[in-house]
């Protein structure tokens, strides 16, 4: 199914009527790229989740966070870290992270439907294998697209090594001139989720690539 983020000057629009001092908009100036969280959500700085990452021994890490124009973190409350953010792990609170980067020229070559939606979990692999529902459910999985970037939204169930259940929103979209590619994770444990299930979701609906400065 395919469906259509929000038109730029909508969803521009949206934002920044009536409920502006209610909300906290995080916006990526080079790329323009935004999204909104409720006012009181608590931010975690692009040097801080920079500095975390640049410690991680997966191969490839250090390649890929050079290639990061922006990327920022909120959570609702209590206190998390950047390690918190890249953990699988379930959250202790309801977070949304946002990454821009530049593909290399092999990604921007090979990047698909499917590698976008294994942007973090294998999740085409355990769709066509219907991997355990006690530890993945796909909940709803579908095309989105704007007059500047394409690509899959997928919501879904996963208990990881923690045996915590939790929800994540995901929204990954490369540009159409396959330079770019933009996330959006929207994540929480699954009771936590599904009781701010319309808070987490409107976050989620609000990540929009107006493609301009």
């Amino acid at each position: 199914m395919k469906r259509k983020l929000l038109p730029s000057l909508l969803a521009l629009a949206l934002l920044l009527s009536g409920c502006a001092t209610s909300k906290i908009y995080a916006k990526d100036k080079v790329d323009g790229a935004y999204f909104a969280v409720p006012n009181g959500w608590k931010k975690i700085e692009q040097t801080a989740l920079a500095k975390r990452e640049a410690e991680s021994k997966v191969a490839g890490a250090a390649d890929r966070l050079s290639l990061v124009t922006w990327q920022e973190a909120y959570y609702q409350k209590g206190k998390l870290e950047p390690a918190d953010i890249y953990s699988l792990k379930a959250p202790a609170s309801p977070l949304v992270y946002a990454r821009v980067r530049n593909l290399s020229a092999g990604e921007a070559q090979s990047v698909s439907y499917n590698s976008l939606r294994d942007i973090i979990l294998p999740l085409t692999d355990w769709i066509t294998k219907s991997t355990d529902p006690s530890k993945f459910n796909l909940l709803d999985d579908y095309e989105v697209a704007d007059k500047h970037v394409h690509g899959i939204r997928s919501i879904y169930t996963f208990k990881g090594a923690d045996g915590v259940n939790q929800t994540i929103d995901q929204t990954a979209v490369v540009s159409d001139d396959r330079t770019k590619i933009f996330v959006l994770l929207v994540r929480a444990k699954s009771e936590e989720f599904t009781s701010n299930k319309k808070v987490l979701t409107k976050i989620a609906d609000s990540f929009t690539i107006n493609g301009g400065k």
